[in-house]
């Protein structure tokens, strides 16, 4: 059905949706099988909000995978994709992403052994 849309902008929102879908019930596969086609999508247009939303969810899944410093990176380009457009839900939610992923590392900094202090 997608392969038969000329909108690559439809198409890649097609696998976000999916993608989000099995990020919510923990198929990490499934999520990067529809990551990877909704890439090839947006490689094909110049939205910035797409853009934003593809560097942003690959992001969110480095965060799952406990691989902050790495999401990070990608949530800073999202972020920085978002703000060329007026969708200040999507700047929130970007701001929102990074706050998480600088916490999730300031815990894990915290629990190494040897630090001396603990995060709870």
């Amino acid at each position: 059905m997608v392969r038969r849309v000329g909108d690559p902008v439809v198409a890649a929102k097609f696998f976000f949706a999916n993608a989000w879908r099995h990020h919510r019930t923990g198929d990490a596969v499934a999520v990067d099988k529809n990551l990877v086609q909704a890439r090839a999508f947006v490689t094909k247009s110049t939205d910035s909000a797409l853009v934003g939303t593809m560097v942003d969810r690959e992001g969110l899944r480095l965060s799952a995978q406990g691989k902050y410093a790495e999401a990070l990176k990608y949530l800073l380009q999202g972020l920085d994709a978002r703000l060329l457009i007026d969708n200040f839900d999507a700047v929130q939610a970007s701001c929102f992403n990074i706050g998480n992923a600088l916490q999730q590392m300031g815990k894990s900094i915290m629990r190494k052994p040897g630090n001396g202090s603990s995060c709870r």
